[in-house]
């Protein structure tokens, strides 16, 4: 009986061990989502400042 128990417990560690894992690379998959969003918004937000500053010295 004893070692069912400690085999269960066993598996619940591995199972919460996944789990955490799992949320972890669940995480960085956002964070890596949000920061190239950012890096995009940057990228399109400095093209229309060179846009509007091209723009003002030709007027």
């Amino acid at each position: 009986m004893a070692s069912n128990v400690t085999q269960i417990s066993y598996v619940c560690v591995g199972i919460s061990y996944i789990e955490k894992r799992n949320l972890a690379a669940h995480i960085k998959g956002r964070v890596a989502a949000l920061a190239a969003i950012a890096s995009v918004t940057a990228a399109s937000l400095t093209v229309a400042a060179v846009t509007l500053t091209v723009a003002a010295v030709h007027t």
